[in-house]
Parts: C-alpha cells; sequence; structure tokens
C-alpha cells in the first residue's frame, strides 16, 4: 500500500513536497484559494488539477495561458505514473511514491505486487549501553559516542515518540521517528535533542552490516550537534511565543497581493496552514527544521497571514 507525493525537483520551490491524498481534487494555481499554491506569475490563478482515485493519479489542465506538461508534453488531461515529470510555469515535479508507515511496523513485510505475508519477531539485539536522559542529557551522549567512535543504533523512547539514531564509526549516518517515518534525518536529530525525559539504549550494530540510509547525514557530528544546539536555545524562546500545539490554525483571505513577498518557506508554511492544520502538525509536515517552521509561522501570524481558529 502505498500513497503519492509530488516533489518539486526544479524552480523556486526545489525540495519542497506536497503530498496527494487518496480520493481528491487537488486545485493547483497562483490562486490563495487552491490547494497547492504556486507563486509564480506564469501559473494561472486556476492553472491545473490532480485527481486521485482507486490507485490512479489524473492530471487535468484548466485552460491555462501556458500550459501543462508531462514528460515535456503538453496536455490537457493525463494518467500520472510513478516517475513521470510535470512542468507548470517555472516549477518542475515528479511523482513519486510514499511507502505506507503501517507497513513498516514490524506487522507485515511488503513481497512481489501486493502479497503480504506475516513478518518473523526479530530477535532482541544485544544492549551495549542504557540509561535515563534527565540523568545523561542527549547532548552529552551523542559527544560521548561520538568521541568513542561508537557503532550502534541509538533508541529514545520518551512521551514525545521513539527515535533512533544510527552511528557508524561516531558519526551520526541517519536518524529516524517511529510515528514520522519519512521526516528528514537532520530535522529529527534537531527535535530528539529537545527532548528533556525518556529511555535511550544502544543497540549492537555490526560494523559491517548495513545501515538502511535513504537520507543520509554527512556533516560531522561536532557540526550536527553544535546546529541542533544552536536550534535548541532559539526554539525556547520561539515556543513561548507561538500558540499551543493542537491550536487549530486557518489564513486570511483574499490575500494574493500580499503572498507576492512571501518567501518559498512562509509559502509552505502559509500553504500547509491553508489546510486547517494545527500548530504541531504545520511543524511536522514542513520539510525543513522545526526552527525554520517556527520562525515563519510567527511572522505569518503576527502579519495577519495566518489566524487561530477560535476553540468551540
Amino acid at each position: 500500500m502505498s500513497q503519492y507525493v509530488l516533489r518539486f525537483i526544479s524552480g523556486k520551490d526545489k525540495g519542497r513536497e506536497y503530498p496527494l491524498a487518496p480520493d481528491r481534487h487537488i486545485m493547483i494555481g497562483r490562486d490563495s484559494g487552491v490547494d497547492l499554491l504556486l507563486v509564480d506569475n506564469k501559473v494561472s490563478r486556476q492553472h491545473a488539477a490532480i485527481t486521485t482515485h482507486a490507485g490512479q493519479v489524473m492530471l487535468h489542465d484548466l485552460e491555462s495561458r501556458n500550459g501543462t506538461f508531462v514528460n515535456d508534453r503538453r496536455i490537457s488531461t493525463a494518467m500520472l505514473n510513478v516517475g513521470d515529470e510535470l512542468v507548470l510555469g517555472s516549477s518542475r515535479m515528479r511523482l513519486e511514491t510514499v511507502t505506507d508507515a503501517a507497513l513498516l511496523d514490524g506487522q507485515v513485510t511488503v513481497k512481489s505486487g501486493a502479497q503480504v505475508e506475516e513478518a518473523k519477531p526479530s530477535p532482541r539485539p544485544e544492549i551495549l549501553m542504557e540509561g535515563d536522559i534527565a540523568r545523561i542529557a542527549l547532548p552529552d551522549l551523542i559527544q560521548m559516542l561520538a568521541s568513542a567512535t561508537k557503532t550502534g543504533l541509538l533508541v529514545i523512547t520518551s512521551d514525545d515518540g521513539v527515535g533512533r539514531v544510527h552511528f557508524r564509526n561516531g558519526q551520526v549516518r541517519q536518524a529516524t521517528l517511529d510515528h514520522h517515518p519519512q521526516m528528514p534525518s537532520r530535522k529529527v536529530f534537531c527535535r530528539v535533542i529537545r527532548w528533556p525525559q525518556g529511555k535511550f539504549e544502544l543497540q549492537a550494530v555490526k560494523n559491517d552490516a548495513p545501515v538502511p540510509v535513504t537520507d543520509e547525514i554527512t556533516e560531522s557530528t561536532t557540526t550536527l550537534l553544535f546546529d541542533a544546539l544552536r536550534q535548541l536555545d532559539e526554539m525556547t524562546l520561539l515556543e513561548s511565543q507561538l500558540p499551543r500545539a493542537d491550536a487549530r490554525l486557518t489564513v486570511a483571505t483574499p490575500v494574493a497581493d500580499r503572498l507576492q513577498d512571501l518567501s518559498t518557506d512562509e509559502i509552505q508554511v502559509y500553504q500547509l496552514a491553508a489546510s486547517h492544520l494545527s500548530v504541531q502538525a504545520v511543524v511536522d509536515q514542513y520539510p525543513g527544521c522545526d526552527l525554520e517552521a517556527c520562525t515563519c509561522l510567527l511572522r505569518l501570524l503576527r502579519a495577519g497571514l495566518v489566524a487561530v481558529v477560535p476553540r468551540d
């Protein structure tokens, strides 16, 4: 089972991802009321639409001024396949799949085609070290493992979730959250560092064992940790100025002229808020780090472009 995502591979929004929920009709354009907002004068106000149904993705051009292209061919309507590239204005996007996290929770294993079978339980890993992060802070633990050039899987369990940090010879290679399997490694690492309470254990991993790295961290652990601690200090100040994490958001409309002045990061946060997500959901779904998401959200709130939905 899988879901689709549009990944921007060139243009102003390069690196941005837009998930395509099933059974949806998704409007694309530069009008503030569309689902997927593209701030681009080459894009019509209501440029194109995507329909997802029964595992299929259909793209429809809405008589746009500059046209809609799939694999560099202008189309009016087209059935999309994984790997197809779409061009709307200055943006080039690729249709990709995201594996459903439910298939990765240890209960089922994907086989060929749509076949699935029960997964065999994994043997209990060897524990090299364990403890309480209230007694040894995670930044200190990370620094110690890096200095000792340890190889292993650091599993951190807290009220905020379960995080996993892969070490290879003291270098952080990847970081994942069990409840957000697609979240970028760097974003995960900088978030987990902020967890004040919980348990940790370092599980043994052989030096020659493959690490399932799909989003590898390439910078040194020292550099990574230094930036995470900088973000920790700034996030402490920001969080006191933001609404509650569970507060629902909405956007002001119409604001088409004012959107032209926003940065790409602010546009992404605005679009997430337009879906009436909570503050926490906006921060979770924003592809960049939590600090960027919260900084952009605070600017939009102060500018009156985003507001909190009053509680009933």
